[in-house]
């Protein structure tokens, strides 16, 4: 009967279940001869069964939990590694420092003393620091005015320590806020943030950068008043390596003038637009400058924070545009105050003309020409007669 719940699975099982309905077997047999018999052999089937599935599985789960235990013990073992290292290199760092401000007190008061001391203070101060007692007449009148030395060198150097610590403080802050390169070579980083208040009396091309007058619009409007920021500015300054001995650096320029988009409200979202981008390359005498920039030979333009975008006089007369070039300059020092600048290059033949496409780049009158602008310059200056000026 009690076989009957434990089907075959295995020879082994097979032994057992055999095994079982024998002791059933004689179970019933002894249950009807002795009754009380049956209970020490159902004891001994339930001992036989249960506990050993039970001791299968649990050395197992505990091995596991043991397992992660341990590698959870160890990965705090490295952290705790990784502190102590770190805490030990602040402290060695930190008692480094104290040695070399120590140092640097002592220097400075013995410095102090014999500078502002007579001889025998000097053999006082150096006897001191020598470990021994020097025998001067007048010592107790030596020993106040030393005091007072020393009490004007402890100020002197109380503010000495309170200027290097606010110029430490300043260079932390600068090594905060500087501008970091993807390569080991000098970024600088600057701009512009400007906004025209503009009041107009006629009509004018640019509303925010008067260059052209004209008759009012076809509705008979010509004043007109105004905000504008495209005027702003960006710059970039890129300092590179020794290329045949001369020194490199790049500057790029850019400005939000560029147009406006189709769009309400257009007007303020200016388009970013390049104004000059150069690449240098200096020796001591001599430069080599590519890129886009104002023509050399016309150098001078008004300067005014009303027309950074264009130049003034940009269309009455003044040689003004951005076009890309390649020029080299050679200076000759003739005296300590003049010098004399021979400039000559070749410049982008353009004419002035609107693009014909909004992405593909057409080619302009004076391009067609398969010939470049070629200039020159020649400069001299006197410091003497520009100071004077």
């Amino acid at each position: 009967m009690l076989a009957a719940l434990f089907p075959v699975r295995g020879k082994k099982r097979f032994w057992r279940n055999q095994n079982l309905q024998r002791l059933v077997l004689l179970g019933e047999g002894m249950f009807l001869k002795r009754p009380f018999a049956y209970v020490p052999l159902m004891f001994l089937i339930t001992a036989f069964l249960v506990p050993k599935p039970c001791a299968a599985q649990t050395p197992k789960t505990e091995s596991q939990a043991d397992a992660s235990l341990a590698e959870a013990v160890k990965q705090l073992q490295e952290q705790v590694n990784e502190l102590r290292t770190v805490v030990s290199d602040l402290r060695t760092e930190s008692a480094r420092y104290r040695v070399e401000t120590s140092e640097l007190r002592q220097e400075l008061h013995s410095a102090l003393t014999r500078q502002t001391s007579g001889p025998d203070q000097v053999l006082q101060v150096a006897a001191q620091e020598n470990g021994t007692a020097p025998q001067t007449p007048g010592e107790s009148s030596e020993s106040k005015q030393e005091d007072r030395q020393e009490a004007k060198a402890a100020e002197r150097a109380a503010r000495l320590e309170e200027q290097y610590d606010l110029l430490t403080g300043k260079i932390d802050d600068q090594y905060q806020t500087k501008v970091e390169s993807a390569s080991k070579y000098k970024v600088r980083l600057s701009g512009l943030v400007l906004m025209d208040l503009f009041s107009n009396r006629g009509w004018v091309l640019n509303t925010d950068v008067p260059g052209i007058v004209d008759n009012a619009d076809p509705l008979g409007r010509s004043n007109s008043t105004g905000f504008s920021l495209r005027q702003s500015q960006i710059g970039l300054e890129v300092f590179g390596p020794q290329i045949a001995g001369a020194r490199t650096h790049g500057e790029l320029q850019a400005d939000f003038a560029g147009g406006f988009p189709y769009a309400p409200n257009g007007v303020t979202f200016g388009l970013l637009r390049l104004r000059t981008g150069t690449i240098h390359l200096d020796w001591a005498h001599t430069s080599l400058v590519a890129g886009q920039d104002a023509p050399f030979f016309s150098a001078l333009s008004p300067t005014s924070f009303a027309t950074l975008a264009e130049p003034a006089l940009s269309y009455a007369g003044n040689l003004w545009t951005w076009v890309p070039q390649v020029r080299v300059e050679h200076r000759v020092t003739l005296s300590e105050d003049s010098s004399l600048a021979l400039q000559g290059g070749i410049l982008d033949g353009l004419t002035g003309e609107p693009p014909l496409y909004s992405y593909g780049r057409a080619a302009q009158a004076g391009e067609y020409s398969r010939q470049p602008g070629y200039a020159g310059r020649i400069t001299a200056n006197k410091t003497g007669a520009l100071d004077a000026m």
